[in-house]
């Protein structure tokens, strides 16, 4: 069990992308989404069933979580790679990144000046492995949410939509942030929402669903 000092509490979990796991991911983004085609993708890249399904967990160690199906298939993906509690000194936090978390294996960093740091920086650096497959971004947005801010940055692929974003981690109900990739669609011809709409455009098709907590 972490120590409840709230100086000894862990604040973030971060496992950093990596160019493969995005062109993995771009792949999946310009297939077919139905079940079966994407259960053959996944057999391909060898990524197994998750700690929590209907999680997929990939070569790389992360969690693909796949939107909730409608009848042709799947309708949207996100892959988290990193959470931050900014309340460190909140029990319910420090067990959820603790002794709860499931992948113990993801490098931490502890509660102070540094933990908000660490959090923007995992987002920066996933920025720039993107750009090192895909370029720069089409959209880049910051959200006024605090004294940071939530950071997007969206890359078009065809009539989907490759999403870098900070936000609420859906099964904490917002108790904890995540940096997240997501796959969503995106007509080809049609403009990213602008100003705060984009976020509510990203979660809406998610909004209540679970994500790596029970």
């Amino acid at each position: 069990m972490i120590s409840s000092d709230a100086s000894q509490a862990i604040a973030v979990r971060h496992r950093p992308l990596t160019v493969p796991l995005v062109g993995q991911l771009v792949d999946l983004a310009r297939a077919d989404w139905d079940r079966e085609a994407v259960a053959r993708l996944w057999d391909t890249f060898g990524w197994g069933a998750g700690p929590v399904p209907p999680a997929r967990l990939t070569g790389t160690g992360h969690p693909l979580m796949p939107s909730d199906e409608d009848a042709g298939g799947h309708t949207a993906f996100f892959l988290e790679f990193a959470y931050h509690h900014p309340d460190a000194d909140d029990e319910y936090g420090e067990d959820f990144l603790g002794a709860e978390f499931p992948w113990p294996d993801w490098p931490e960093t502890l509660a102070g000046d540094a933990a908000a740091a660490a959090f923007a920086k995992a987002w920066a650096d996933a920025e720039e492995v993107i750009i090192a497959a895909l370029g720069r971004p089409e959209v880049r947005y910051t959200q006024d949410t605090g004294p940071d801010g939530w950071n997007f940055a969206a890359w078009r692929l065809g009539n989907r939509a490759l999403v870098l974003a900070q936000g609420e981690e859906f099964s904490t109900y917002g108790e904890l942030e995540m940096a997240a990739l997501w796959l969503v669609p995106h007509p080809a011809a049609a403009p990213f929402p602008a100003g705060p709409d984009f976020y509510d455009w990203l979660v809406r098709p998610s909004q209540g669903r679970e994500s790596h907590g029970a």
